[in-house]
């Protein structure tokens, strides 16, 4: 399996941490007809008045970890393997996070391509990964009944990257955010509350949204109290 690198000019600012998009205009001006293969009008000078144009050639498709084949090898670049990578995630300093989904592996990828697992199960299969912008904790879908959460140990975040730690082995006392080996559509505060097959995850302003698949729901957690909510149905 591959994570294919996509660069359009929409996508590029978040890939390559600018916070404005470029916007490009021209002056207005009246042109003559002009026929096909007649040269432009001279004038047309592009004005930017957004963020840089970066240095890159867009729409172009380019191979940025995993080999092709599937497999469980923490490499760089091509040399890594992926098995049924879904959700990724990504943190201010570029790495993503991937829910490695049939290797049952969370994997981190660093903006050079270098793959390491942050964790792997028996189980347990991770579809959708999302990170809290404000702490660094990374809550991960695992594709049953259960949300995982893993502590941001750093406390220079955000000017560093997280850490989580141990690298593997960590606890399901520790981990389980939300939900338990059971579904259902129960409302209530982490391990007490009820998920089926979550999928895709987002946080915003302190909230984690769950895509609650097998429900039919979108659910909302409040992050300073594990507090759960459907938001609709």
């Amino acid at each position: 399996m591959k994570l294919i690198h996509l660069l359009t000019l929409a996508f590029l600012p978040s890939l390559m941490g600018q916070t404005v998009a470029p916007e490009i205009s021209y002056p207005p001006t009246s042109l003559p007809a002009i026929k096909l293969g007649d040269p432009l009008p001279e004038g047309l000078i592009p004005t930017n008045a957004g963020g840089a144009v970066p240095d890159r050639v867009y729409q172009s498709v380019g191979t940025f970890a995993g080999s092709g084949s599937a497999g469980g090898n923490n490499a760089t670049g091509t040399a890594a393997t992926f098995n049924g990578p879904w959700g990724i995630s990504r943190d201010p300093q570029g790495n993503l996070y991937v829910a490695d989904f049939s290797g049952k592996r969370i994997r981190k990828v660093t903006p050079a391509g270098a793959v390491t697992l942050i964790d792997e199960f028996g189980s347990f299969e991770p579809i959708a990964t999302a990170i809290d912008p404000a702490t660094g904790h990374l809550y991960v879908a695992i594709s049953s009944h259960r949300i995982l959460r893993y502590v941001n140990k750093n406390t220079n975040y955000p000017a560093e990257e997280p850490v989580y730690g141990p690298d593997t082995n960590f606890p399901d006392a520790t981990i389980v955010y939300i939900g338990t080996s059971s579904s259902g559509t129960t409302d209530a505060n982490g391990t007490g509350a009820r998920l089926n097959a979550p999928h895709g995850l987002a946080v915003h302003n302190g909230f984690l949204y769950i895509a609650d698949r097998g429900n039919n729901r979108v659910r909302k957690v409040n992050l300073s109290n594990a507090a759960v909510e459907t938001v609709t149905f």
